[in-house]
């Protein structure tokens, strides 16, 4: 069956866990290959647009884009916050280990004063963690290193 950019535009781009990324807004093309690079979702209004290659694409499907890997750009600015709220920063990188999450680091900027963690930098295990949705939130058993008390 052919494929044309009417059936991707639009249609919204799912992840291996089943959360919709936002909606296909673009189809990047490489013109001396004749082929696919990968697309641009709109994550919404106040999430920037998120580039996906073609290698994280299972399949174009009828009314959705199915990836096969969440890219890791999609954590990317995610606020970090303890199990009892308080907020601790920003997610800066996403570390990896063959192709999949180890920790995140984590970025303390002045707005979160709150923290009682004072270096600027943080590495949070993934199994450290105990919810990622639209933000990450520790586990209540997380302890930061060198924290005043």
């Amino acid at each position: 069956m052919d494929l044309t950019s009417d059936d991707i535009l639009g249609k919204e781009a799912v992840d291996p866990e089943g959360e919709i990324l936002g909606v296909v807004m673009k189809l990047h093309l490489d013109r001396e290959k004749n082929m696919i690079l990968g697309i641009t979702v709109d994550q919404g209004m106040w999430k920037p647009d998120l580039f996906i290659g073609i290698d994280f694409i299972e399949k174009f499907g009828v009314d959705a884009v199915f990836l096969n890997k969440i890219p890791i750009s999609k954590y990317k600015g995610f606020r970090v916050y303890t199990f009892d709220g308080i907020s601790v920063g920003r997610v800066s990188e996403v570390n990896l280990n063959e192709e999949k999450i180890q920790s995140f680091s984590i970025s303390i900027s002045d707005e979160d004063s709150r923290s009682p963690f004072k270096r600027k930098q943080l590495i949070v295990s993934k199994n450290e963690i105990s919810e990622i949705g639209y933000s990450i939130i520790l586990k209540k058993s997380f302890r930061f290193p060198n924290a005043e008390k």
